[in-house]
């Protein structure tokens, strides 16, 4: 005989159906997952400039944390820090005013952009992490990527025979943006009327010049040492000579991808030095 259901019982049903529905309510909205991340109150969940990744998440926002005076950085006390997706990328040894500094540096766990630094090889005794200017957003929908250039022409060819001609082809030009759209590294700086390029400089050439104009960075090749004071200033110099512009106008910041410089170029706008840029990396193909 089958049991009867009374109504009280029909009432606990429900009441316990609509229990369990609020409890996964509620953990949807208070965990976050590590590939959709959920912006909870009173936490700032941080994405990678470049590529959209979710990095990190703290308890107070980017642009309220203090800066370092040497590079820029945010920094983030032990505390602040309430999850972390970031990958180790090893040691880094930067020469300063006062002697060595260790950086033992971090990136984005998508890309491999360096996005942070600490100061001790330990992650659990470093009191502070430094977040580069640049490296981190709290916005991703501004995020300006364009994925169909590549990383300034470093991906490998596919597609065979075809490929390996188009390969051999690009091996004679410079490797600039096959549009006209300004890729990422050339950018709008604080002032609308300036311009940031991410540059990665090398020493020791012959003649300064511009070797490639790729989605990341800028690729340059300056006639002097890579003692990095001599370096910065010849990047400089060279920076206000092609753009028109005297050494005073350039200034220099860290960069934020491991090995580069952001090159501030005040009185440009970032069309025109994209179009500078270009013209020169295809001239000193040619010559």
């Amino acid at each position: 005989m089958a049991t009867a259901i009374t109504f009280d019982a029909l009432r606990s049903n429900k009441e316990a159906e609509a229990r369990e529905k609020h409890k996964r309510k509620v953990q949807m909205n208070d965990l976050t997952s590590d590939q959709k991340p959920i912006k909870d109150y009173g936490l700032n969940t941080l994405f990678c400039r470049h590529c959209g990744e979710f990095v990190l998440i703290l308890g107070k926002a980017l642009e309220d944390l203090p800066h370092r005076g040497t590079d820029g950085s945010s920094v983030a006390r032990k505390d602040q820090v309430k999850k972390s997706r970031m990958q180790e990328q090893g040691l880094k040894r930067i020469k300063r005013v006062k002697g060595i500094e260790r950086q033992y540096r971090l990136q984005c766990p998508a890309c491999a952009l360096f996005v942070a630094y600490r100061s001790t090889a330990d992650e659990a005794s470093a009191k502070l992490l430094y977040i580069l200017p640049d490296a981190l957003t709290a916005e991703p929908s501004v995020l300006h990527v364009d994925a169909s250039n590549g990383v300034g022409g470093e991906e490998p060819p596919k597609g065979g025979a075809t490929a390996s001609a188009q390969s051999t082809s690009s091996s004679k030009s410079p490797r600039t943006n096959s549009s006209s759209k300004r890729p990422n590294s050339i950018r709008e700086a604080s002032d609308v009327s300036s311009t940031t390029v991410v540059v990665m400089a090398t020493g020791g050439a012959s003649v300064s010049a511009v070797k490639d104009v790729g989605a990341r960075f800028v690729t340059v090749e300056l006639r002097s040492s890579n003692e990095e004071s001599k370096l910065n200033r010849q990047l400089q110099i060279f920076f206000g000579e092609l753009l028109g512009k005297s050494s005073s106008d350039v200034t220099l910041n860290w960069g934020s991808i491991a090995d580069t410089t952001h090159v501030v170029v005040n009185g440009v706008i970032p069309d025109v030095a994209h179009q500078i840029l270009v013209r020169a990396a295809t001239a000193s193909v040619t010559t």
